[in-house]
């Protein structure tokens, strides 16, 4: 055959030894997919309001979740991948069926596709997983960590519900009590509670109803004019429509929409109104509400505490768990929380999961081209990253990033003054942005080294510090 129509030769990359390690049965680890691109969506479109794009793939996460002794893998000289989230690599990825490969989110951001030397063999594993629907993975949990806006814009409801008057909630009521955690208890926080008692009164009618709880920001004290009430309610059996459908009549509320099952999603989710202003319907505070089964708690119990899965959805439930505020059902939810403790070997694949900077070096790619919306989402991407990192190594569920001062307020162990430093990054010139970027995720990594076990951090170091040689 003419050589110029064999195939570039090039070396496998599996022949030669990297680091202190061969990875010649390790090549699966390259580039693994992140954690949030596995995540169901935690919301309905149109209620995000973070910079990340509103549809992503769903995807399976592998047993077990993470490598626990190390980071995965990059390529030689730490040659950074793309800065889409990464999991860790399962053992039998499908062979690559190409060898260009196109990086996703941050690194496409330069329209260039990179040729790998390691992907040239046609046996060899691929750097990406398969993808397909878990649905393990998809419990929707929007509706308990304030990480969506009061959806405004809905589908029509699939029935119709009349407004009743309230049935006798006294008792309950009297023997309710709501312990409010030590942040500042808004107006509107006690005005949400105040319906949240109410509602939950409504439940204990069937005796299916295992526990309710409140969550959210009207849990944590700090709720605004803008924020949804949002309640949890823990069934021993599923409900049915009726049974749902009673209980917002009975709390006098105005449905918006009841959602069936998503048998992906392990959930059932329900859109209504209570209160009226001026006795028009539909104008009282937007009721967010999740119905779960408990087996479904039992099940992210086990994920995370047993397989130390990291995925957003499984720490968010389990965040409304340990955080939330019991309205029903107080000692099976005491019993939960108690199972709930934050396992060390969770933290660190949480930390492994998202703690790795790629394509730090771009920054200057972004200045020189005078590209501040591709610079700020890099930025905005880093924060996350950073705040998942230190959530992990403090030893808290993930529950949102709606309220920063919540988030910091839950960081005992943090780098000096980092809300400050997060909110100047986008006040200023992208030149210091980046200095200060870098140097809070320099001061990150002090603190994963010295508090977290097992995680290569000099790696991560290398990754970050990497710049890609410049040619004209």
């Amino acid at each position: 055959m003419p050589e110029r129509l064999r195939p570039p030769d090039v070396a496998d990359a599996r022949d030669e030894p990297l680091v202190e390690e061969r990875i010649a049965d390790l090549a699966t680890a390259v580039s693994a997919a992140q954690i949030d691109e596995h995540l169901v969506e935690v919301r309905r479109l149109g209620e995000d309001v973070r910079p990340q794009p509103p549809k992503r793939p769903r995807m399976q996460l592998e047993y077990p979740p993470a490598v626990e002794d190390r980071l995965a893998l990059c390529s030689a000289q730490h040659e950074p991948r793309a800065t889409a989230r990464r999991l860790a690599a399962r053992a039998d990825a499908p062979a690559a069926g190409h060898a260009q490969v196109v990086s996703e989110q941050i690194a496409a951001l330069e329209a260039q596709n990179e040729v790998l030397a390691h992907r040239f063999d046609p046996d060899e594993a691929a750097a990406v997983q398969a993808t397909r629907v878990d649905s393990c993975l998809a419990l929707r949990v929007r509706s308990l960590h304030l990480d969506a806006l009061a959806d405004e814009v809905l589908e029509m409801p699939r029935r119709a519900v009349e407004r009743v008057t309230l049935w006798h909630v006294a008792p309950i009521l009297a023997a309710a009590s709501l312990t409010v955690p030590s942040m500042p208890d808004s107006a509107a926080s006690r005005t949400r509670r105040d319906h949240a008692l109410r509602i939950a009164a409504t439940y204990p009618a069937s005796a299916k109803v295992a526990a309710v709880v409140l969550g959210g920001s009207t849990a944590r004290g700090d709720a605004d004019r803008f924020s949804d009430l949002e309640i949890g309610v823990f069934w021993l059996d599923e409900p049915t429509d009726d049974e749902r459908c009673a209980a917002i009549q009975r709390a006098g509320g105005d449905l918006e929409q009841l959602y069936p099952y998503d048998p992906a999603e392990r959930a059932w989710f329900d859109d209504w109104k209570v209160g009226r202003r001026g006795g028009a319907p539909k104008t009282g505070i937007s009721v967010d509400m999740v119905h779960v089964t408990t087996a479904t708690v039992d099940w992210a119990l086990e994920a995370a505490l047993e397989r130390h899965d990291p995925a957003d959805a499984i720490q968010v439930l389990l965040a409304v768990l340990v955080d939330g505020v019991p309205l029903h059902g107080e000692d099976l939810l005491g019993r939960w929380r108690a199972a709930a403790d934050y396992p060390p070997r969770l933290a660190r694949a949480v930390v492994v999961a998202h703690a790795q900077i790629d394509h730090f070096w771009r920054f200057e790619a972004f200045r020189a081209r005078d590209n501040p919306v591709l610079a700020y989402r890099a930025i905005v991407d880093v924060h996350e990253r950073l705040l998942r990192t230190l959530l992990a190594v403090n030893r808290v569920y993930f529950f949102g990033f709606k309220s920063l001062n919540a988030v910091a307020a839950r960081l005992d162990v943090a780098p000096p003054d980092l809300l400050g430093r997060i909110r100047r990054a986008y006040r200023g010139d992208l030149t210091e942005a980046e200095r200060a970027l870098a140097g809070l995720v320099e001061e990150t990594y002090d603190i994963v080294e010295r508090d977290v076990p097992g995680v290569d951090v000099e790696r991560l170091r290398a990754i970050l510090r990497y710049r890609r040689p410049l040619w004209d």
